[in-house]
């Protein structure tokens, strides 16, 4: 619903599998900036994109707030950690 840029095959596959789950990438159902979107740098470009969700069952949404990236918690790793409330 509200990702960042465009999908590759493996995100295609992902939502593929999704509709036939019937999951839900909560990080991609709420309307924030792309900077607490975003879960990946690329080492090369030093940008920013969407690589890591956070799947749950339909009936199981209404008990999330918010899904975001934590910002500063990429130590020795190039992915942000996700938070759910």
């Amino acid at each position: 619903k509200d990702g960042v840029g465009s999908s590759n095959s493996n995100g295609l596959l992902l939502l593929q599998m999704c509709v036939e789950m019937i999951l839900f990438a909560l990080n991609t159902m709420f309307l924030l900036k792309n900077k607490y979107k975003t879960t990946w740098m690329h080492s090369g470009s030093k940008k920013w994109h969407l690589i890591d969700y956070i799947l749950t069952r339909k009936r199981d949404t209404r008990d999330f707030l918010v899904v975001r990236g934590v910002r500063g918690a990429e130590y020795w790793t190039e992915h942000r950690l996700l938070r759910a409330k």
